[in-house]
């Protein structure tokens, strides 16, 4: 390829790289914010609010929420507008928040897979696992070490 074909190809993904930001994010904005909200309203119901399993899912979902109000909107004004971050601090903590919150979210859902196995194993051992207490606990301890693997961004 000629050096004129290969900087006409860069710039053509990144125009599409800048559209997809552009007219992707608001509506996947617009769609996870109302999800989320609609599983926090969900998740508290008095009737849900008593299950294990639920409480990781919503845990997950306030992760989520918070994820897509820090994270996207930063994301939208870099790549969407192409207003480039000068802050060197501020990309930092805004990747680091993203991705936590990324791994967070996957650690709850995964501890939320594990509950709904340990509650309906046959051996009682198994399912002494899946109750409130134990997931109230283990709720801060996931988000605790989704910060701290990802510390190393900071």
């Amino acid at each position: 390829m000629q050096p004129s074909a290969v900087n006409s190809t860069v710039l053509l993904f990144d125009k599409l790289t800048q559209n997809t930001y552009r007219y992707g994010i608001p509506p996947i904005c617009i769609l996870g914010l109302t999800g989320h909200i609609i599983n926090v309203f969900l998740f508290t119901r008095p009737t849900l609010v008593d299950s294990s399993c639920c409480n990781y899912f919503l845990a997950s979902s306030c992760v989520a929420l918070f994820q897509i109000l820090f994270s996207q909107p930063v994301h939208f004004i870099q790549f969407g507008l192409g207003i480039p971050l000068t802050n060197t601090w501020l990309c930092r903590i805004q990747f680091y928040v993203a991705h936590s919150a990324y791994l967070a979210s996957s650690f709850l859902i995964t501890l939320a897979t594990a509950d709904r196995f340990a509650s309906s194993c046959r051996q009682v051992k198994h399912r002494r696992w899946a109750n409130l207490t134990i997931a109230r606990k283990l709720v801060p301890i996931a988000i605790i070490i989704a910060c701290a693997v990802n510390s190393h961004i900071l």
